[in-house]
């Protein structure tokens, strides 16, 4: 399901009618749950228990088909662009079956499946300079990939599985999600930096972390935290759902997000329940003393809701992009083809025709 929130436009008073929601689409992608969804630029992939990744093109609306390398439920999906780039160049996705699949965008050609897990990945993160991953499972292990030479560079046995794992931007470090804490850490050191608590009781169901200084969390109780990495204290919670918060996002392309506001979180943030409604927020009204926030949007879905993306990139950006690269391959081929030299006639020895006797009137010239 796809969902464009936007600014409404009304004077009303009531703060539930700042944003309106407009449905973009609805796809039935795949035979079984949805496990997880990525988008970046204008492509969107989305991972489920039919063991298939499915693609599609948001700038032409276009179904760009089904990858079915992996012999298990996939699990987790991340994608990779370098910096200025509107479309991403390498999709990565990690499955029961323990493999971690790199594929090339332009062609979805599949380049390499790393091996290091025994049992299923849970999630996995790629570092925005695309040379090196992260990846957790069921075994608790953390590998940390070489993308460029394709093989494990490091793997620790961890105390206690982590269930979804994050790199931030403009910093080294990794936040991973537990049943009951979050954990920061440092790539180059291993060592814990800090442990945050959700408080007594709460379970930790989802996670978002956009930026390098903050981060969201969901509970099984329906409230929101918001956490400054700075200080490692919760900075804002606020009951959203009344049932578990499965997925937040950060909506970038949303005006007023394009940068962080003086509370260094951005403006605006999604947050979706498993009872099937989704709610956009303001960060900057929000109260650190528990004071009762009221959405800015609410979209009733009536489905069970499993994840949650949002939109990275710009979509036009892409669009462009992919017209620019499509304006290459056809000057390219042109290219190649003037560069061919022509080819010479090939001289074939004429075929003799013999003429063949009919049988049937052979013989008769004797009755003249």
């Amino acid at each position: 399901l796809g969902h464009e929130a936007a600014p409404s436009g009304s004077d009303d008073a009531d703060a539930a009618a700042a944003f309106s929601w407009t449905q973009r689409f609805a796809v039935k992608a795949h035979q079984g749950p949805v496990k997880c969804v990525k988008s970046k630029g204008g492509l969107i992939v989305s991972g489920g228990d039919d063991d298939c990744v499915r693609m599609y093109d948001l700038v032409n609306g276009k179904d760009l088909g089904t990858l079915v390398e992996h012999e298990g439920s996939v699990t987790c999906l991340d994608m990779y662009g370098p910096a200025g780039a509107a479309r991403p160049t390498h999709l990565f996705s990690g499955g029961s079956d323990g493999l971690v699949n790199v594929w090339r965008v332009k062609d979805f050609k599949i380049l390499s499946r790393l091996r290091g897990h025994k049992r299923g990945v849970k999630s996995l993160a790629v570092h925005q300079s695309g040379k090196l991953a992260l990846s957790c499972d069921e075994d608790t292990n953390l590998c940390m990939w070489n993308l460029v030479k394709g093989r494990v560079s490091y793997k620790n046995k961890l105390g206690s599985a982590l269930e979804e794992i994050a790199l931030g931007r403009g910093h080294n470090r990794y936040l991973g999600r537990r049943r009951s804490e979050l954990v920061v850490r440092d790539l180059e050191d291993p060592e814990v930096d800090s442990v945050l608590h959700p408080g007594q009781g709460k379970i930790l169901q989802s996670m978002c972390y956009p930026g390098s200084n903050y981060a969201y969390s969901g509970c099984a109780d329906g409230t929101v935290q918001l956490w400054d990495l700075r200080t490692s204290a919760r900075s804002h919670e606020l009951k959203a759902h009344a049932r578990r918060v499965k997925g937040i996002a950060v909506p970038m392309d949303l005006a007023g997000n394009e940068s962080a506001g003086p509370s260094g979180f951005q403006n605006y943030f999604v947050s979706a329940s498993s009872e099937g409604d989704l709610k956009i927020w303001d960060a900057r009204m929000l109260s650190k003393d528990g004071e009762k926030a009221e959405p800015l949007g609410v979209r009733q879905l009536g489905v069970r809701l499993t994840c949650l993306c949002a939109k990275e990139g710009s979509v036009e950006g892409a669009a462009a992009e992919m017209e620019e690269e499509d304006d290459d391959e056809s000057e390219k081929e042109d290219e190649e083809e003037m560069q061919r030299p022509a080819k010479r006639p090939v001289k074939r020895p004429a075929k003799k025709i013999k003429k063949k006797q009919n049988k049937r009137y052979a013989n008769m010239a004797r009755f003249d």
